[in-house]
């Protein structure tokens, strides 16, 4: 029996529905929110990529959050995040990466700018499911 695989997207790349949150986000804003599911076909959780790229300047106060919300019940979210991953302090026109190991179910998100004052100029976040 051959072992579990994952299937990685590209960042930014539109592979089906994979593609979760893909723009520059406004100063002080956070996204609409966005889901995905890593309950079907046989999955046993999945791997969300989170990379972002500061722009051409970056206050004091700066930096982006994922937050990720595990289903509570058949129509609900939590309302705190079961994950949470921070890029903070970021370096003006830097991009960061992270793979964020994400458990089996159904999950909705939002991407957080924490620069009060300068955009980011691009924010992407995929999801890959293991199966």
């Amino acid at each position: 029996m051959a072992g579990p695989s994952i299937a990685y997207s590209t960042a930014g790349q539109d592979n089906g529905s994979n593609t979760l949150y893909n723009g520059s986000l406004a100063a002080a804003t956070t996204s609409s929110p966005f889901t995905f599911d890593l309950s079907t076909g046989g999955a046993f959780g999945g791997v969300v990529g989170f990379e972002v790229t500061a722009g051409g300047s970056v206050s004091g106060t700066n930096g982006c959050r994922l937050d990720l919300y595990d289903k509570a019940d058949a129509s609900n979210y939590e309302l705190t995040p079961s994950i949470s991953y921070t890029f903070s302090p970021v370096v003006v026109s830097t991009t960061y990466r992270k793979a964020v190991r994400v458990p089996t179910g159904q999950w909705s998100g939002k991407v957080t700018n924490l620069d009060a004052g300068q955009p980011l100029s691009s924010v992407k976040v995929t999801s890959s499911k293991l199966s």
